[in-house]
């Protein structure tokens, strides 16, 4: 179902009964859209809440904002928080980066679990600068390279053959121009950020940043040194290799979201 909010349509998937006292927005990562949270949404923990997966416009081959800037994506994404009733925010990646524009910036006040994500330009993969570069050059055809090494990743995961395949066409949605604009805002973005402990310390709701040991976003050494600064912060670590923590590890971040939600 799409829904409007200020100037964008997004893109929804909605689980859970209606008249549930709280609601959860599940931010996706980049190029990814709301069904990559399935698996986190069947998770029985979860069977009694509102749960809001929406696709981050301009992703997944939905209609972008005229803004594409995470300040922006801020913005939209408390004003739908608001609208659907949500007071606690789990971001993926790039999701992540969102959900916390949105306490920092936007005004949201509830608990934020930020998965995967990456907090300035040293902690992400160097493999996107290196496309943002190409693309100068070749336009967007560095993008569709980036689509068809995602088949790949996917066969690196834990994920069953057909579940992949679901995720890849969910992936394929995305076209190489957009990805393009999108990735070039994200990395300029990236680039202006303070350092995550500072942008943090002033929030009073309880913040978790979920890694994996290897895999989808990384924290800095002065990246965790403020952060272990924050009383307000929970770093927590899953032991091993993922790209894709809310699909290979849905268990672990449904107990996040219950202990969260037993913060408020």
């Amino acid at each position: 179902m799409t829904s409007p909010v200020l100037d964008v349509d997004w893109e929804l998937r909605e689980t859970g009964p209606a008249e549930a006292r709280h609601g959860v927005l599940l931010l996706p990562g980049g190029a990814c859209s709301a069904a990559f949270y399935n698996e986190l949404t069947a998770e029985p923990a979860l069977a009694g809440l509102r749960l809001v997966a929406a696709t981050l416009p301009g992703h997944a081959g939905t209609p972008a904002p005229r803004d594409l800037s995470t300040q922006n994506y801020g913005r939209l994404a408390a004003h739908l928080a608001a609208v659907k009733h949500c007071g606690t925010v789990l971001g993926f990646s790039m999701g992540s980066t969102v959900a916390l524009e949105m306490a920092t910036t936007a005004g949201f006040s509830g608990p934020l679990i930020l998965t995967g994500a990456s907090f300035s330009k040293k902690a992400e993969s160097t493999m996107l600068e290196v496309l943002d570069a190409l693309a100068y050059v070749t336009g967007a055809l560095p993008y569709a390279f980036m689509r068809s090494m995602f088949g790949p990743m996917l066969k690196q995961s834990t994920l069953p053959a057909q579940r992949q395949a679901e995720l890849l066409a969910e992936f394929k949605r995305n076209r190489p121009d957009a990805l393009r604009k999108l990735i070039r805002a994200y990395l300029r973005d990236l680039r202006r950020e303070p350092l995550i402990g500072e942008r943090l310390r002033a929030l009073d709701a309880p913040v978790w940043i979920v890694h994996a040991d290897k895999g989808d976003g990384q924290l800095t050494s002065q990246e965790r040194d403020s952060l272990e600064k924050c009383p307000n912060v929970t770093i927590v670590t899953i032991p091993g290799r993922s790209f894709f923590l809310p699909n290979e590890h849905p268990a672990q971040l449904a107990d996040l979201i219950v202990e969260a939600l037993a913060t408020r």
